[in-house]
């Protein structure tokens, strides 16, 4: 809903969505700091301390040690490649890809983003549960992986907006709900159940460390093609 609401701000005035995300950001402020309780400074203190570096950086090594100790290390080393590649392979990165390419206007950005995430939402509750029943976690990897790369080749073709939309978006999203679904369901049957909360906070920590990486590779690699290859580059990281 989110993204349609802003396309729509912006065919009226293109400084409506940032006006408009102001004022909600101040909206919630203005929630957090009149409604919701407050802790006392010695929780605060208490609070820092406990997430000091040398305690993540600790925690982060038993993380490895606990995951390489119950065969879950080429898990979490997958899971933070398919999460790397997500980011820096993702064609938006590049300023302008979508309207050079197929001379849309920028406010189509915001409908292309709630197609993406409705097409998530059905294969989430509807197709992925019943596929991995199916199958195990390891061969629906692998067909992802593929299915990934081949919707990236078709958008690396000389295809038309409509059959983007129609072939390549639904393809590729539909394959990584896949691949997520698969890669969480091997990491939280091979982890220890005694290990699981430490091991997922790790695992979100060392996400963001990967968030800040992978846009920086992504733009490297895309600025020096052409629109046509980034797709193709793309295809190849996932095979």
């Amino acid at each position: 809903v989110g993204p349609i609401i802003g396309s729509n701000l912006f065919k009226i005035n293109r400084l409506l969505p940032p006006f408009v995300s102001s004022g909600l950001f101040m909206v919630n402020c203005l929630i957090v700091v009149f409604f919701f309780p407050s802790h006392q400074a010695k929780q605060i203190k208490s609070q820092k301390t406990h997430t000091s570096l040398t305690k993540k950086l600790y925690e982060t090594g038993h993380f490895f040690k606990q995951s390489y100790l119950n065969g879950c290390l080429s898990v979490v080393v997958a899971k933070l490649l398919m999460f790397f590649l997500q980011i820096s392979m993702d064609r938006s990165l590049v300023v302008g890809y979508y309207e050079e390419r197929w001379q849309i206007e920028s406010y189509m950005m915001g409908y292309l983003q709630s197609y993406s995430t409705i097409l998530t939402l059905i294969a989430q509750v509807y197709l992925v549960g019943l596929i991995t029943s199916n199958a195990s976690e390891s061969k629906l990897i692998g067909a992802s992986l593929f299915m990934i790369a081949l919707s990236a080749f078709i958008e690396a073709n000389d295809v038309t907006f409509s059959q983007y939309v129609t072939l390549s978006i639904p393809l590729r999203t539909i394959s990584k709900s896949l691949l997520s679904t698969s890669l969480q369901s091997l990491f939280t049957l091979r982890m220890p159940n005694e290990h699981i909360g430490a091991a997922l906070g790790s695992m979100g920590a060392l996400q963001s460390l990967t968030g800040v990486i992978a846009p920086i590779y992504g733009s490297m690699i895309f600025q020096r093609v052409d629109m046509y290859q980034r797709a193709s580059i793309a295809g190849i990281h996932y095979f």
